[in-house]
């Protein structure tokens, strides 16, 4: 009897090591894309905050026909307003994710870089912005980044999907073995309105998310 317990004990191991060792595909929510039509790269997005508009553009001097996760790229960030003239908008925080895509759960929506932007001296609260002056930013993505390469150990483990250990991190081995097939940007802002005739700011806090297709041949 001991040895048959041992046996059952031994066999339902072996099949969760087994079940560990599946690769789970997801299903993605469609998100904007960073027109992959142009080598220079544009993307325009509007959120209606209230009586006016807030517009923001993102652009890349990167080809974006060749993007590469492993690779150092910049992208351009501007925002304003449009129909704000009776408001006071400034932006107080702006944080920004670049994350993975992929086709597999246990890499999907890993976060491979990351900025922070705020006014840190003087007591204005944040940067001002109207119809005719923007909120610009270059957010400098790292490529082999830590972030990227933790992620790619976590994913190679017993964790992830332990048979593909003997895979070093690489751009093809990313879109071939880890299912990758886009760069995700997100970013949020943190906006103070208020109107001329009132005392104080009021928050809105809006998000952008789009995906940049990764080169897959």
């Amino acid at each position: 009897m001991k040895k048959i317990m041992m046996l059952l004990v031994s066999l339902a191991t072996l099949t969760l090591l087994f079940i560990g060792c599946e690769l789970e595909t997801i299903q993605h929510k469609e998100f904007p894309t960073l027109n992959n039509d142009l080598e220079s790269g544009s993307l325009e997005l509007r959120h209606n905050v209230g009586g006016f508009v807030f517009v923001t553009r993102y652009s890349t001097s990167y080809n974006i026909k060749n993007w590469h996760i492993t690779d150092s790229k910049m992208l351009d960030m501007k925002a304003q307003t449009v129909g704000a003239d009776a408001y006071i908008v400034m932006v107080e925080h702006v944080h920004i994710d670049t994350a993975l895509q992929s086709i597999y759960e246990s890499l999907n929506g890993w976060t491979t870089d990351s900025m922070d932007d705020k006014l840190a001296v003087g007591l204005q609260p944040g940067f001002l912005i109207s119809d005719k002056y923007y909120y610009q930013n270059i957010f400098a993505i790292e490529g082999y980044s830590d972030r990227l390469i933790s992620g790619w150990q976590f994913y190679c483990s017993g964790y992830g999907a332990g048979s593909i250990t003997e895979h070093r991190l690489t751009e093809d081995a990313l879109v071939e073995h880890g299912g990758v097939y886009g760069q995700k940007v997100q970013v949020v802002y943190d906006l103070l309105v208020k109107t001329y005739d009132e005392d104080y700011f009021h928050t809105y806090s809006l998000i952008d998310e789009f995906v940049i297709p990764v080169k897959t041949d």
